[in-house]
């Protein structure tokens, strides 16, 4: 009887806690902020989102060009659950298959072409008496031309070796399934008890459901010395669509021991490998990629045709480029802070097209789109108060937009 009670207790808890926020809702209505143009071609925005918050209270606002939508604003059973990575794009496949994306929420685990939707994910399973693990590559397979969906399971090889393992990126390749994961295990030979982490590629058969291929792309190494070799898939920008070329890079670190259970690692040497998942060749790219010594924040995007560096720093932005196809660099993007007309760079991000920045003046929050190619920015936009200027100046200063994301197009 106790427990019913309890159960009673807790559905009151959470009628209550609604009707006080629905009821601070109509009377204190969140501000409607809006992405607005001030130059170029609107439609380069068009799918592109803003994430902040609002007077830290809040939880995260998305802004685009349509007005903005709270956390607190979705539906209850959303907002038990943190905004995941790629939400967005997540519920675009809700919408369009619902059924097939139930429990479904790894962005990294899915592929989608014109015939297709495809969604991997790891099953773990932690055996007490052995105190080791298993691991299963779980497959679900949407034909979107007849909406049928089937599934099946295959063991991870020498599963017991690790701790975990974590889907990466998803490609289809001539009916085979390309599989990118992430397998962790303890290093026996580290002082400091650091994970060593391997990168697999696994072929799979789709016709058979059968594991054809296990290929170990690259793992951390402890180099001779106090130097270090790690190994990591580079940032895919959509990871969704199709993209045969996968980019590894390497960076060699210097460690320095700082106390026991601790140590400050400073990259000595950083390289870079394209690997083609069609015909399995390896390809090393002769791209030297320099991390200005003033950088705030250095990142590198696979678009598929190209590999992109973005940094920033107090002075502004630098790109560097590499052409995958014509293995060739491509002329370097630098814009200052007063070409950018910015204060400072809150963010970057790239898609197969363009560059896209989030910048502040002031109290002002922009965001500029550069060209790739040319390098010439297409676009300017501010966000501002959606429907009325009154208090813009106020809900303005309580906004803090820190990140984009750009969708699918």
């Amino acid at each position: 009887m106790k427990r019913y009670w309890i159960s009673i207790v807790l559905v009151a808890l959470i009628i209550i806690s609604m009707g006080t926020f629905y009821i601070q809702t109509l009377t204190n209505p969140l501000p409607n902020f809006q992405l607005m143009k001030l130059e170029g071609d609107e439609k380069e925005a068009s799918h592109v989102i803003l994430l902040g918050s609002y007077n830290y209270s809040t939880g995260q606002v998305v802004i685009d060009e349509n007005g903005s939508t709270y956390d607190s604003e979705r539906p209850y059973l959303t907002k038990l659950s943190p905004h995941i990575i790629g939400r967005e794009q997540i519920d675009k496949l809700v919408s369009d298959h619902r059924n097939f994306m139930r429990g479904k929420e790894n962005i990294a685990g899915f592929y989608e072409d014109k015939q297709v939707l495809v969604y991997s994910d790891i099953r773990s399973t932690y055996h007490e008496i052995l105190q080791n693990y298993s691991f299963g590559l779980k497959v679900w397979i949407l034909d979107k031309e007849n909406n049928q969906t089937k599934s099946f399971e295959l063991d991870v090889p020498k599963s017991s070796d690790y701790l975990w393992v974590n889907v990466q990126d998803v490609q289809l390749v001539d009916n085979q399934l390309k599989i990118i994961t992430q397998n962790n295990k303890r290093n026996k030979n580290d002082s400091n008890n650091r994970l060593s982490l391997e990168l697999h590629i696994c072929s799979i058969d789709l016709a058979e459901e059968k594991l054809v291929d296990d290929r170990i792309a690259g793992t951390d190494n402890k180099l001779g010395g106090s130097q270090e070799l790690q190994f990591a898939l580079v940032n895919d920008t959509n990871l969704i669509k199709p993209n045969e070329r996968m980019v590894f890079q390497l960076r060699t670190n210097k460690i320095k021991v700082t106390s026991e259970n601790s140590y400050e690692s400073t990259t000595v040497d950083n390289s870079f490998v394209s690997y083609d998942l069609r015909t399995g060749k390896e390809e090393v790219i002769p791209f030297p990629l320099t991390e200005p010594s003033n950088k705030n924040n250095v990142d590198y995007f696979n678009t598929g045709e190209r590999l992109i560096q973005t940094a920033s720093s107090s002075e502004g932005i630098h790109i560097q480029k590499y052409n995958l196809e014509g293995r060739r660099s491509e002329p370097e993007i630098v814009l200052s802070l007063k070409d950018l007309q910015a204060d400072s760079i809150s963010s970057m991000n790239v898609d197969t097209r363009n560059l896209y920045v989030l910048v502040k003046k002031q109290n002002a929050k922009r965001m500029i789109i550069v060209d790739l190619g040319s390098g010439k920015v297409v676009y300017k936009g501010s966000v501002a108060l959606k429907g009325t200027t009154g208090a813009e100046k106020e809900h303005l200063s309580k906004l803090n937009v820190y990140n984009l994301q750009v969708l699918n197009r």
